[in-house]
């Protein structure tokens, strides 16, 4: 059920900030963000699955982060993994209208997905469900699991906290970001594990809160991406145990834009 928040040049000392949450099942074998030895100038969590990402940053600014469509019922094993789609926009030297065409002419070869990508000064929106594509402008922006700026709670109330951090801060501080990943609004109205679980199986899960807490399922990372005006990076990682719901590992990245 991830969600994906983006600020853009709503804040004087960074213009590009992301804070996103990656839900999946515990059972789902992962690799924490790191440089990656295969490609060693790109940063980002890897799935030891299918080997894809759902979230990660090239040196050179560019970036990518996936959800999935939720459309209960519809799922094709047969198809590509959509992590694959990130990483194709990192590893390609393609520019963002020639990735966006390729998007169009494969579309059909993934379930569906919601596609942010781009770099620190552009970014695109695309889904293969009902051919939507939008340029993503100035401003606060939110993605969980169905179009980009769906008014669920969960997308909501984490755009309101990520506007007020990046217009009352003007050294927004990766923590405070943490903190609206790990909040949990309207989960007042989850009773009962079995309650968030028909939220998850349901067609609209709107009700779940930002970070999940489950017994099989739940928000295995949260990322924070920060970029400022002189092309300085921030990426850090924190992953939680999905036991106790508790910070695992912190990992943290600093670099200067190529």
């Amino acid at each position: 059920m991830c969600v994906i928040l983006i600020a853009l040049k709503t804040n004087k000392k960074f213009p590009f900030i992301v804070a996103a949450n990656r839900d999946e099942y515990y059972s789902r074998p992962s690799i924490a963000a790191n440089y990656w030895s295969d490609h060693p100038e790109i940063i980002a969590g890897r799935d030891g699955l299918e080997g894809g990402t759902w979230l990660g940053l090239h040196r050179t600014g560019r970036f990518a982060a996936i959800t999935n469509y939720h459309e209960p019922g519809l799922h094709n094993p047969e198809l590509q993994s959509r992590g694959a789609l990130v990483t194709g926009f990192l590893t390609t030297a393609e520019s963002i209208q020639q990735f966006s065409h390729q998007l169009e002419s494969t579309q059909n070869s993934y379930n569906g997905y919601g596609l942010i990508f781009g770099s620190f000064s552009q970014l695109r929106y695309q889904t293969n469900r009902h051919d939507k594509t939008v340029d993503i402008t100035e401003g606060i922006h939110g993605l969980s699991n169905h179009f980009l700026n769906t008014p669920w709670p969960r997308v909501e109330e984490g755009k309101r906290r990520l506007l007020e951090a990046t217009q009352s801060n003007n050294s927004v501080d990766a923590n405070y970001l943490f903190n609206i990943l790990c909040d949990d609004p309207g989960s007042g109205n989850i009773d009962s594990e079995q309650r968030a679980s028909q939220l998850i199986q349901a067609m609209n899960p709107s009700e779940l809160p930002i970070f999940i807490r489950l017994k099989d399922y739940g928000t295995r990372s949260s990322s924070v991406v920060m970029i400022d005006h002189n092309g300085n990076a921030i990426f850090e990682e924190r992953t939680f145990d999905p036991t106790t719901n508790r910070i695992e590992a912190r990992r943290r990245f600093e670099f200067e834009i190529q």
